[in-house]
């Protein structure tokens, strides 16, 4: 068994990391939100996306460190003539880890000036769909990071996502309800973190005063805009058939009795929560604003 194993570094700083379970939960209306602060810029998918990869990355070289002194002494004997079984053969695992770090620092970095750059001395991202276990990595390897895990009912989820043509047949909105399902059970075991907030999209839909009072609390940012709550944008201008809408506002479509028991028995399936406390299959109310 191998002592004094490296210890993962982290990145320091700040910043704001929204997703959710699946698409159509309200992750834009967040950034929309948070980005109405007049210090705040919270950057779109592919900066998130990016973001997520490289944390990942750090995250997974924790193996590595684990194993060290054993990839040394492989490399050792490879080098002495020594003929065995060897295609996990390393570098120098803490140099990997590092270069991991490094690559992942950049990232931060440069997205702090383009936020200053604009005005803005707080930044984040925006990503739905993101594995629970991903927001994990994010949160181990960036310790200043906060995140937003915005949350709807499955049955709002699956209307706006079949107006936004998100899903065109019964498996694809199977697989979304799947999706939704089980991301949500597994975000029971980002709960008890306490730079892990849980919002509602029916408290954003309600517009209320004390929602917009917790969320400057918790990101810290100041003077969010109201107005944004009330704005009806939620796709691109373009036509309906696209999933698009020349005023940028689609409404839920309905939802037929066979799509609906679509949405029941995924609900109702057996399953295995990737956390170990209960899943709940609606909307969560408890640590939510």
């Amino acid at each position: 068994m191998e002592t004094n194993v490296p210890s993962l570094p982290t990145v320091s700083g700040e910043l704001l990391f929204v997703s959710s379970p699946t698409a159509r939960c309200g992750t834009t209306l967040l950034q929309r939100l948070l980005t109405s602060s007049p210090d705040t810029l919270v950057f779109g998918e592919g900066v998130a996306a990016g973001l997520v990869e490289l944390a990942q990355a750090l995250a997974r070289k924790e193996a590595l460190l684990a194993r060290c002194e054993l990839h040394r002494a492989d490399l050792a004997r490879a080098l002495g003539g020594e003929q065995f079984w060897y295609p996990h053969l390393s570098s120098e695992p803490a140099g990997l880890v590092q270069l991991a770090r490094e690559a992942l620092e950049r990232y931060l970095r440069f997205h702090e000036r383009e936020a200053q750059r604009a005005g803005r001395v707080r930044w984040g991202a925006k990503l739905p769909t993101v594995p629970v276990e991903a927001l994990a990595a994010l949160r181990r390897v960036v310790p200043g990071a906060k995140v937003l895990y915005v949350v709807r009912d499955l049955h709002a989820v699956a209307r706006s996502a079949k107006a936004r043509r998100f899903w065109r047949t019964p498996a694809e909105l199977e697989q979304l309800a799947t999706t939704w399902r089980d991301a949500l059970a597994a975000s029971a075991s980002l709960r008890a973190d306490p730079l892990v907030r849980f919002v509602e999209h029916e408290q954003l839909e309600q517009r209320g005063s004390a929602l917009l009072h917790e969320l400057e609390q918790f990101t810290g940012c100041a003077r969010l805009d109201p107005a944004v709550l009330f704005a009806r944008v939620n796709t691109f201008p373009g036509e309906p058939g696209a999933g698009h809408h020349p005023a940028q506002y689609l409404a839920p479509a309905e939802l037929d009795e066979a799509e609906q028991a679509v949405l029941e028995r995924v609900l109702h399936a057996p399953h295995r929560p990737s956390s170990s406390a209960p899943a709940r299959l609606s909307s969560p109310r408890s640590r939510a604003f």
